[in-house]
């Protein structure tokens, strides 16, 4: 082939990540010469709907320029924390909060989403998240997985990607093959599961199976280790006995697949030179397409470095061309934006407050606590913040950005008195003291306590304060904290802390509505109903 056609074809092997809210002459070159089958979105280009619309069509209009097909415009927008668009667009609760609301939920839930990407010029969803969350010291996964239920997350996951097709949104199951029995984030290091083969195919690779066969358009990979299916060593993005040998050969999966971020330090290990030789091993491997992101001169090294491995036969003609073939049956599938689309959409925004609500969860009320009486005199909320916990999760984090809780509790219960107490904070435990003793009853919001020791100690300390005194704990992301504090006698779950979550908590606080969610995950704790598919 000549150089043109190389160089084209090559492009169709990666996708990239651009700086800034607006086109660029840097990026636009950039998108002509390196011809990239498709671009990441992050909040980090969000500037709102009509500004981050018209940088979708400059986008395109650039490829469309170079002779190119139409660019995959891709996005994390999974719901819960891990989501990149903003008001006016709708914020969906998290995958385990909508599980939590039962099937249909998530299949609409799925359909508004995609619907609300589309109107954008986004034609795909990085969704669903397929992982089986059966670690609960997982600091990645969490509440953005369905369930720990093998059966619950097939189910959802087929929903999802139904969900998604119904509104023109492509779709992609992750991480295969399976991110949820990890305790370490592979953003900032290599995880590894110790599992077999029988459990693998009983229990982490059953949602995939179950995406395969609804159709999921592409599936993306985990840098995760497996060395009792793969004893290369090699994490499974980079492995051909997992990539090829499983997902194509055994599961027959015949659609796209990308690789996760490279960029991430399970791949790249905090150097970038690393990135050039994995995104060649991931296509020798079976990889459709390398997920590059970092810097623009970065992308263009790593963009060179497989034009060099194709040059030098490193990949072959043979594998290149079913990649460039997958991925190009794939762009012809995009869906259309509507440039014209007003904001907000009153009847998304209805749904996902409706959403919300069908996900609250009572694990249990021993006291009858529920509903709240009275004007809040005696009452005191205290609020954990967590921070960021994963690499990949949205920028929001109350109560740091400003405690919507206590925002709208304080308007309902004027006497009430609010404390925001990070855990690590000089004094906490002093502080925690000092406001407690003021208090005749307590509301205590944790937000992943499980896996922040000093909010768990924080958490214990203060039931012993408490001296018997009612209190009502609210698991504000993960819904293990629910685990930690037996003494407690109320316990209610949000699944993540999105303006809907949190309005929707106050409503089943205060008596305005019930809490209907199921768990659908097991807790070490009495209450636990089963989720209901």
């Amino acid at each position: 082939m000549d150089q043109i056609e190389l160089m084209r074809k090559v492009g169709q092997l990666i996708m990239v990540e651009i700086p800034g809210k607006q086109l660029t002459e840097e990026t636009a070159a950039f998108i002509r010469e390196c011809h990239p089958a498709g671009v990441v979105l992050f909040g980090t280009n969000w500037r709102g709907p009509w500004a981050m619309t018209k940088l979708i069509a400059d986008l395109q209009a650039v490829a469309a320029e170079a002779g190119d097909d139409p660019l995959i415009i891709g996005m994390d927008q999974e719901g819960g924390q891990v989501s990149h668009l903003r008001y006016p667009c709708v914020e969906m609760p998290s995958a385990m909060a909508r599980a939590a609301a039962g099937i249909d939920t998530v299949r609409e839930s799925a359909e508004i989403l995609g619907r609300e990407m589309v109107r954008l010029g986004i034609n795909m969803a990085f969704a669903p998240v397929a992982d089986v969350n059966n670690n609960h010291d997982n600091p990645v996964i969490g509440a953005r997985a369905f369930s720990d239920d093998p059966a619950v997350v097939c189910a959802c996951t087929t929903a999802t990607v139904e969900g998604l097709r119904k509104s023109g949104v492509l779709s992609m199951a992750k991480h295969f093959p399976g991110h949820g029995d990890t305790s370490v984030d592979s953003h900032v290091g290599l995880p590894s599961v110790s599992h077999g083969w029988d459990r693998m195919r009983e229990v982490e690779l059953a949602p995939f199976r179950a995406a395969i066969e609804a159709g999921v358009d592409s599936i993306i990979t985990a840098h995760v280790v497996y060395p009792c299916i793969d004893d290369s060593g090699l994490p499974a993005t980079l492995s051909p006995t997992l990539m090829t040998g499983l997902l194509r050969d055994e599961l027959g999966f015949k659609g796209a697949l990308i690789s996760d971020a490279l960029v991430m330090d399970a791949i790249a290990r905090r150097d970038s030179a690393n990135i050039p030789p994995a995104a060649i091993a991931a296509i020798q491997a079976g990889n459709d397409c390398a997920m590059l992101l970092g810097s623009l001169g970065t992308q263009r090294n790593t963009y060179d470095a497989l034009v060099d491995a194709v040059q030098n036969n490193a990949i072959t003609e043979a594998r290149l061309t079913q990649s460039v073939e997958r991925m190009r049956a794939l762009r012809l599938r995009v869906a259309s934006p509507d440039s014209h689309a007003a904001w907000p959409d009153m009847e998304h925004l209805r749904a996902a407050r409706r959403i919300a609500l069908a996900g609250i969860t009572l694990v249990r009320d021993n006291d009858g606590l529920l509903p709240l009486q009275g004007d809040g005199d005696g009452l005191g909320v205290i609020e954990f913040p967590s921070g960021r916990i994963a690499a990949v999760e949205g920028a929001r984090n109350e109560p740091l950005n400003g405690s919507l809780l206590a925002l709208l509790l304080g308007r309902r219960l004027p006497e009430a008195r609010f404390l925001a107490l990070p855990s690590l904070a000089p004094f906490a435990a002093d502080i925690l003291a000092e406001f407690a003793s003021g208090c005749d009853r307590i509301i205590v919001a944790t937000r992943n306590a499980q896996l922040d020791h000093e909010q768990a100690g924080l958490l214990s300390q203060l039931v012993d304060l408490a001296g018997g005194r009612p209190i009502v704990q609210v698991a504000m992301r993960g819904p293990y904290d629910a685990e930690l504090e037996p003494r407690i006698g109320t316990v209610l779950l949000t699944y993540g802390d999105q303006p809907d979550s949190v309005a929707a908590l106050v409503d089943v606080l205060l008596g305005d509505a019930q809490a209907t969610g199921k768990a659908p995950v097991s807790l070490d704790t009495p209450g636990r109903v089963e989720v209901q598919l």
